[in-house]
């Protein structure tokens, strides 16, 4: 059988007989003179005493029902054993459709009409049917796996086994789903890089994709409810970080921060289930890289999202997703800028070790990062100097960036449009400074303001020329991963951190949420809303 052909369920079950083996049958048949439906005979004790063999032996009442439950019960534990080995083949025949899409449009005569008739579904509401299909499924294997444990009289472990079983039932009514209806769903892409960044962000399309599937037992597919907006998601469109972070597969989905549900995971994830609430940064230099992963490149600006579960973070106590959709790129940057956690400098040294009672200037504390960076250092008990405009203010706020820095904990904040932070903040010894802006002449000036040997990291500025004797200057990108990101994720649950929103948009409305961002009048989060409220 060619892998691009479908397997059926039943064909796994129960093999249909070839027209030789129904002749032969018929022979025997007739053999026995009964060709015709024959009469019922009386049960023969003698005959059953002697063991017969003879299949035309009717046999009791009571042996027929007995053998009718233990067929029932040997066809059930053949379905169940069956479903992985059918995933897989679906699977497979997927990846092989995909590479010769003129075997795609064969059709499959195993399949019933009603089945193929949902293959036709229109790409406007694709993902409604793939969602239908999934539930439909899942209660299916849920009536049946549930009678199955009641059947064995599981015993003190019928959480843990039913949330196992939930899982692989979720993972099959995904491939089944996507398997009888063709699902798609909509994605924006990037065709090619563009010089002009403007000109690449009205050149990104929203179109109908095939949904993603699962291709790695570590990974889970994310249903995205919400999206963030980073510099870095447009910083790449030009191609001038193509050397350190390649996209070699066009077109591609941008985006990095998403929040949403769980709808199925991998053979090898068991602490995130389905029907979690998480969150995730897909990773810069995780996914943009050669060669690329079989996800291919970021990829948050889209319906569905498969991520590796060692990225992932369950935020099921989080009523709205919406609040920290923003969180993981921008928190995951600070607090490896500032903590180090798991990452190290472009110089394989480590960053920050902020601590209580040490000092941090944080440049461009209007910023996202800032804003994170300004409540991360109070959490443990620094003191916060932070640069921001009195002349500009947020947007649908009357508040200014410098009175928004001061509401967020900042001890100091020097307006940069009238004073010279490194006049301003001189000789006070700092133990740190965070830029986030990337201005070239602060670099130069840090010697003014930090202690000896004291520590200046940028996340905006790799070049940091100008630098000065006495201070060790580090850049750096952040490293994606759960466990720093469950520790930004603590200090949010213990009302230490809140992400500042400053604009939210709709899935359709996503060049104009980057047009804010490119902006730089952005203060806090740009939220794309794509499944959520």
């Amino acid at each position: 059988m060619s892998t691009d052909e479908k397997v059926p369920v039943e064909a796994t079950l129960e093999a249909p007989l070839t027209p030789k083996k129904k002749k032969k049958e018929k022979k025997e048949t007739d053999e026995r003179g009964d060709s015709k439906s024959p009469k019922p005979r009386k049960h023969d004790p003698s005959a059953a005493a002697a063991g017969s063999n003879d299949e035309s032996v009717e046999k009791s009442p009571k042996s027929l029902k007995k053998e009718r439950k233990s067929k029932k019960k040997d066809k059930e534990v053949a379905v169940q054993g069956e479903i992985p080995l059918i995933e897989e083949s679906l699977n497979e025949s997927n990846a092989s459709i995909d590479k010769s899409p003129k075997k795609s449009k064969k059709k499959d005569k195993s399949k019933s009409p009603k089945s193929r008739k949902k293959e036709t579904v229109t790409a406007v509401d694709a993902a409604a049917v793939f969602d239908e299909e999934a539930s439909k499924f899942i209660k299916k294997e849920k009536k049946k796996k549930k009678k199955k444990d009641k059947a064995h009289h599981i015993d003190g472990s019928n959480s843990d086994t039913s949330e196992l079983l939930d899982t692989e039932t979720t993972v099959d009514a995904y491939t089944t789903a996507t398997e009888t209806t063709g699902a798609t769903m909509r994605a924006w892409q990037l065709a090619a890089y563009n010089a002009d960044v403007h000109a690449a962000v009205d050149s990104l399309k929203l179109v109908d994709v095939p949904m993603p599937t699962i291709t790695d037992e570590n990974h889970v597919l994310i249903k995205v409810s919400f999206a963030a907006i980073n510099p870095v998601d447009y910083k790449l469109f030009s191609g001038a970080l193509h050397g350190a972070c390649p996209i070699e597969t066009f077109p591609y989905t941008p985006g990095f921060d998403v929040a949403g549900i769980v709808v199925a995971v991998g053979d090898n994830v068991s602490k995130i289930k389905v029907g979690d609430k998480v969150i995730a940064d897909i990773g810069l230099v995780e996914t943009c890289k050669s060669p690329a992963p079989p996800q291919g490149p970021a990829g948050a600006f889209a319906e569905y999202a498969v991520v590796p579960q060692n990225i992932v973070v369950i935020c099921n106590n989080i009523e709205n997703l919406k609040m920290v959709a923003g969180l993981p790129l921008v928190g995951l940057t600070v607090y490896q800028a500032m903590f180090t956690g798991n990452n190290k400098s472009f110089t394989k040294n480590p960053l920050g070790s902020l601590e209580e009672y040490q000092r941090i200037l944080i440049l461009g504390g209007a910023s996202a990062t800032g804003a994170l960076a300004i409540q991360m250092a109070k959490a443990v008990g620094a003191t916060v100097a932070t640069t921001a405009s009195s002349a500009s203010k947020l947007k649908n706020n009357s508040m200014t960036k410098v009175e928004f820095c001061k509401s967020l904990g900042a001890d100091t904040v020097i307006d940069y449009t009238k004073q010279d932070w490194s006049e301003e903040l001189k000789d006070l010894a700092f133990d740190m400074i965070l830029d986030c802006v990337g201005q070239p002449d602060d670099p130069g000036k840090a010697a003014k303001v930090l202690k000896a040997g004291g520590l200046y990291v940028s996340i905006a500025n790799f070049s940091m020329e100008g630098r000065c004797d006495g201070v060790r200057y580090e850049g750096m990108l952040l490293r994606s991963n759960a466990e720093d990101l469950q520790k930004i994720m603590d200090m949010v649950n213990n009302k230490k951190l809140k992400v500042p929103i400053d604009s939210i948009f709709s899935f359709s409305e996503l060049q104009d949420a980057m047009n804010r961002q490119t902006s730089g009048k952005a203060s806090g989060k740009v939220i794309l809303t794509i499944g959520g409220e």
